[in-house]
């Protein structure tokens, strides 16, 4: 959901990830989780990846923006992006995860998403 947050730009970057991770989660995800939901995103072609960013297919927005429309607010917005996969996907087997984002990636976006917080 944080890249389907970031659709309105086209696509999201991963320092934009972040932001909108850690707007709806409090949180900032390693590159373990990042690889992992990424990993299943892309094998089931809901997201795609061009030029160090990444954007949601067009033929799943409507299916998101309902999700995203559903009730609870940021905070509940996680849920709501996994219960939509598990209602579109329920016996779905995810792939190996394969790193696409390395940690040195992960840090370089993190600077770039602080820096962008803290006005520098």
């Amino acid at each position: 959901m944080a890249i389907h947050m970031n659709s309105e730009r086209g696509s999201a970057t991963l320092d934009r990830i972040l932001f909108a991770a850690d707007a709806c989660n409090h949180a900032i995800p390693t590159s373990t989780e990042l690889n992992g939901a990424l990993s299943k995103l892309l094998f089931l072609r809901i997201v795609e990846e061009s030029d160090d960013s990444f954007r949601i297919n067009s033929a799943y927005i409507s299916e998101l923006d309902a999700a995203w429309e559903k009730p609870g607010g940021l905070f509940d917005t996680a849920r709501k992006g996994l219960d939509w996969l598990q209602a579109n996907w329920p016996d779905f087997e995810p792939p190996r995860t394969t790193n696409i984002i390395s940690s040195k990636e992960l840090n370089e976006a993190y600077k770039t998403y602080r820096a962008s917080v803290e006005g520098k």
